[in-house]
């Protein structure tokens, strides 16, 4: 009866040092495992969650001769820009023009022969601008297209006319003045902010080649770089009509 006693709580012991080892295995696993798991998913969530800044390319005087090796540049790194158009320039590359519609880059009115909108009057004014809507207009259709005044440029009389909104910028890259590639790169590079509007021209080549290089570099930044339209909507500002923006924030 002793030994059958004694054989007893020895199968006990057994059992309960088997629980034991069966109850450590199951909470070693979740330890180890999902241990591994979170740390790579709060890895890629840190990544996914790091904020994004967005800036908004733009480019006046075109089209021009320079503006389908932009177009090409900017279509094989996936990006939008915004294009503020003069309507003198447009006549003869009508399919420029659509092209850059088709690959999805907001066009603008940027007069029809870049006077400078505050020497004239106000009737003058208008007539120029919207002479260049109607070219805008016969080649894409009815549309919005927000104005850039040349030179930034307009009486506060004219601007109170308008029935779109006004785009002006936050980084001016000086690129019709230096003409030189690696100078306006390190001027998009210094100025550009989350929300920035940068003023360039796409009638240089040096200018096309330092908004490429831009891009690329200011995308490794972790900026997406897309229209003006797009800006807004990602800021959730309501652009409003005859109202002037340098940038959006």
């Amino acid at each position: 009866m002793k030994r059958r006693k004694i054989v007893c709580l020895c199968c006990l012991l057994l059992l309960l040092c088997g629980c034991g080892q069966q109850k450590a295995a199951i909470v070693l696993r979740p330890a180890v495992i999902p241990a591994a798991a979170d740390a790579d998913t709060s890895t890629e969530e840190a990544e996914v969650q790091k904020p994004v800044k967005y800036a908004a390319l733009t480019f006046d005087d075109g089209p021009s001769r320079y503006t389908e090796s932009l177009l090409d540049g900017l279509k094989e790194r996936g990006i939008h820009a915004t294009f503020f158009l003069i309507g003198q320039q447009v006549e003869g590359r009508e399919e420029l023009v659509r092209r850059m519609k088709e690959e999805g880059h907001q066009i603008g009115n940027h007069s029809y022969d870049h006077p400078m909108l505050n020497k004239v009057n106000s009737s003058a004014a208008w007539k120029n601008l919207d002479h260049c809507n109607s070219v805008l207009t016969e080649v894409l259709g009815e549309g919005c297209y927000w104005i850039r005044p040349p030179y930034g440029l307009i009486t506060d009389d004219e601007m109170g006319c308008a029935s779109v909104p006004l785009i002006y910028w936050s980084v001016d890259t000086l690129d019709w003045k230096l003409r030189n590639t690696s100078k306006v790169l390190q001027r998009i590079l210094k100025d550009t902010k989350d929300g920035s509007i940068i003023l360039m021209h796409d009638c240089y080549d040096t200018s096309v080649e330092a908004a490429l290089e831009g891009a690329d570099a200011l995308v490794a930044q972790g900026y997406q770089l897309v229209t003006l339209q797009e800006l807004f909507t990602v800021k959730a500002v309501e652009p409003k009509n005859g109202v002037v923006y340098r940038y959006v924030r």
